[in-house]
């Protein structure tokens, strides 16, 4: 009888524990309209800064402080495109230290993924061509935290999305 019982409470226990990770995993969205994107973020992992006065974008800041996201975007210089962007990005980085772990470019967006000491970093450039504008996620993260933040970030960076071609931007 008490098998039966066990084996019959299982699924109940499956449930719970999934309403209970969805729940610790309740979302919000950071919608930017000056220059139309959005990006989701973790309520239990990230509090939202504040839009900068500007309307170009947001600060998350990590609940225990070992992280922070970015997600902006600005209009692009006369002379830029996302090759000429990226190629000044990793000169940039290497310049600070930085050793980068990963680097890609395809299409309208490249990746860099890399470190410096005991701080971890991400980047994600999507570039606007028709509107001259570039959206950008960044996040720094401490590495004792990488485990905890990796999945979350990766979730982030894969939802920016632009959303409507938004003005110049300014």
């Amino acid at each position: 009888m008490r098998k039966f019982i066990v084996v019959a409470l299982l699924p109940l226990l499956f449930i719970s524990a999934s309403v209970a990770a969805h729940a610790a995993q309740e979302t919000g969205w950071y919608v930017n309209m000056k220059y139309g994107f959005s990006v989701m973020y973790q309520k239990n992992l990230f509090h939202p800064q504040g839009e900068a006065a500007d309307g170009s974008g947001q600060h998350f800041r990590g609940m225990d402080g070992k992280a922070v996201v970015s997600a902006y975007g600005h209009d692009a210089n006369e002379n830029y495109n996302l090759t000429s962007v990226y190629n000044e990005t990793l000169l940039n980085l290497d310049k600070e230290g930085w050793k980068i772990a990963h680097k890609s470019i395809k299409g309208d967006t490249f990746i860099l993924r890399g470190a410096r000491d005991t701080v971890i970093f991400y980047k994600k450039v999507v570039y606007k061509q028709k509107n001259r504008q570039f959206v950008n996620f960044e996040a720094v993260y401490d590495a004792s935290r990488g485990k905890f933040y990796e999945s979350a970030i990766s979730s982030m960076a894969g939802s920016l999305k632009i959303i409507h071609s938004a003005g110049a931007g300014r």
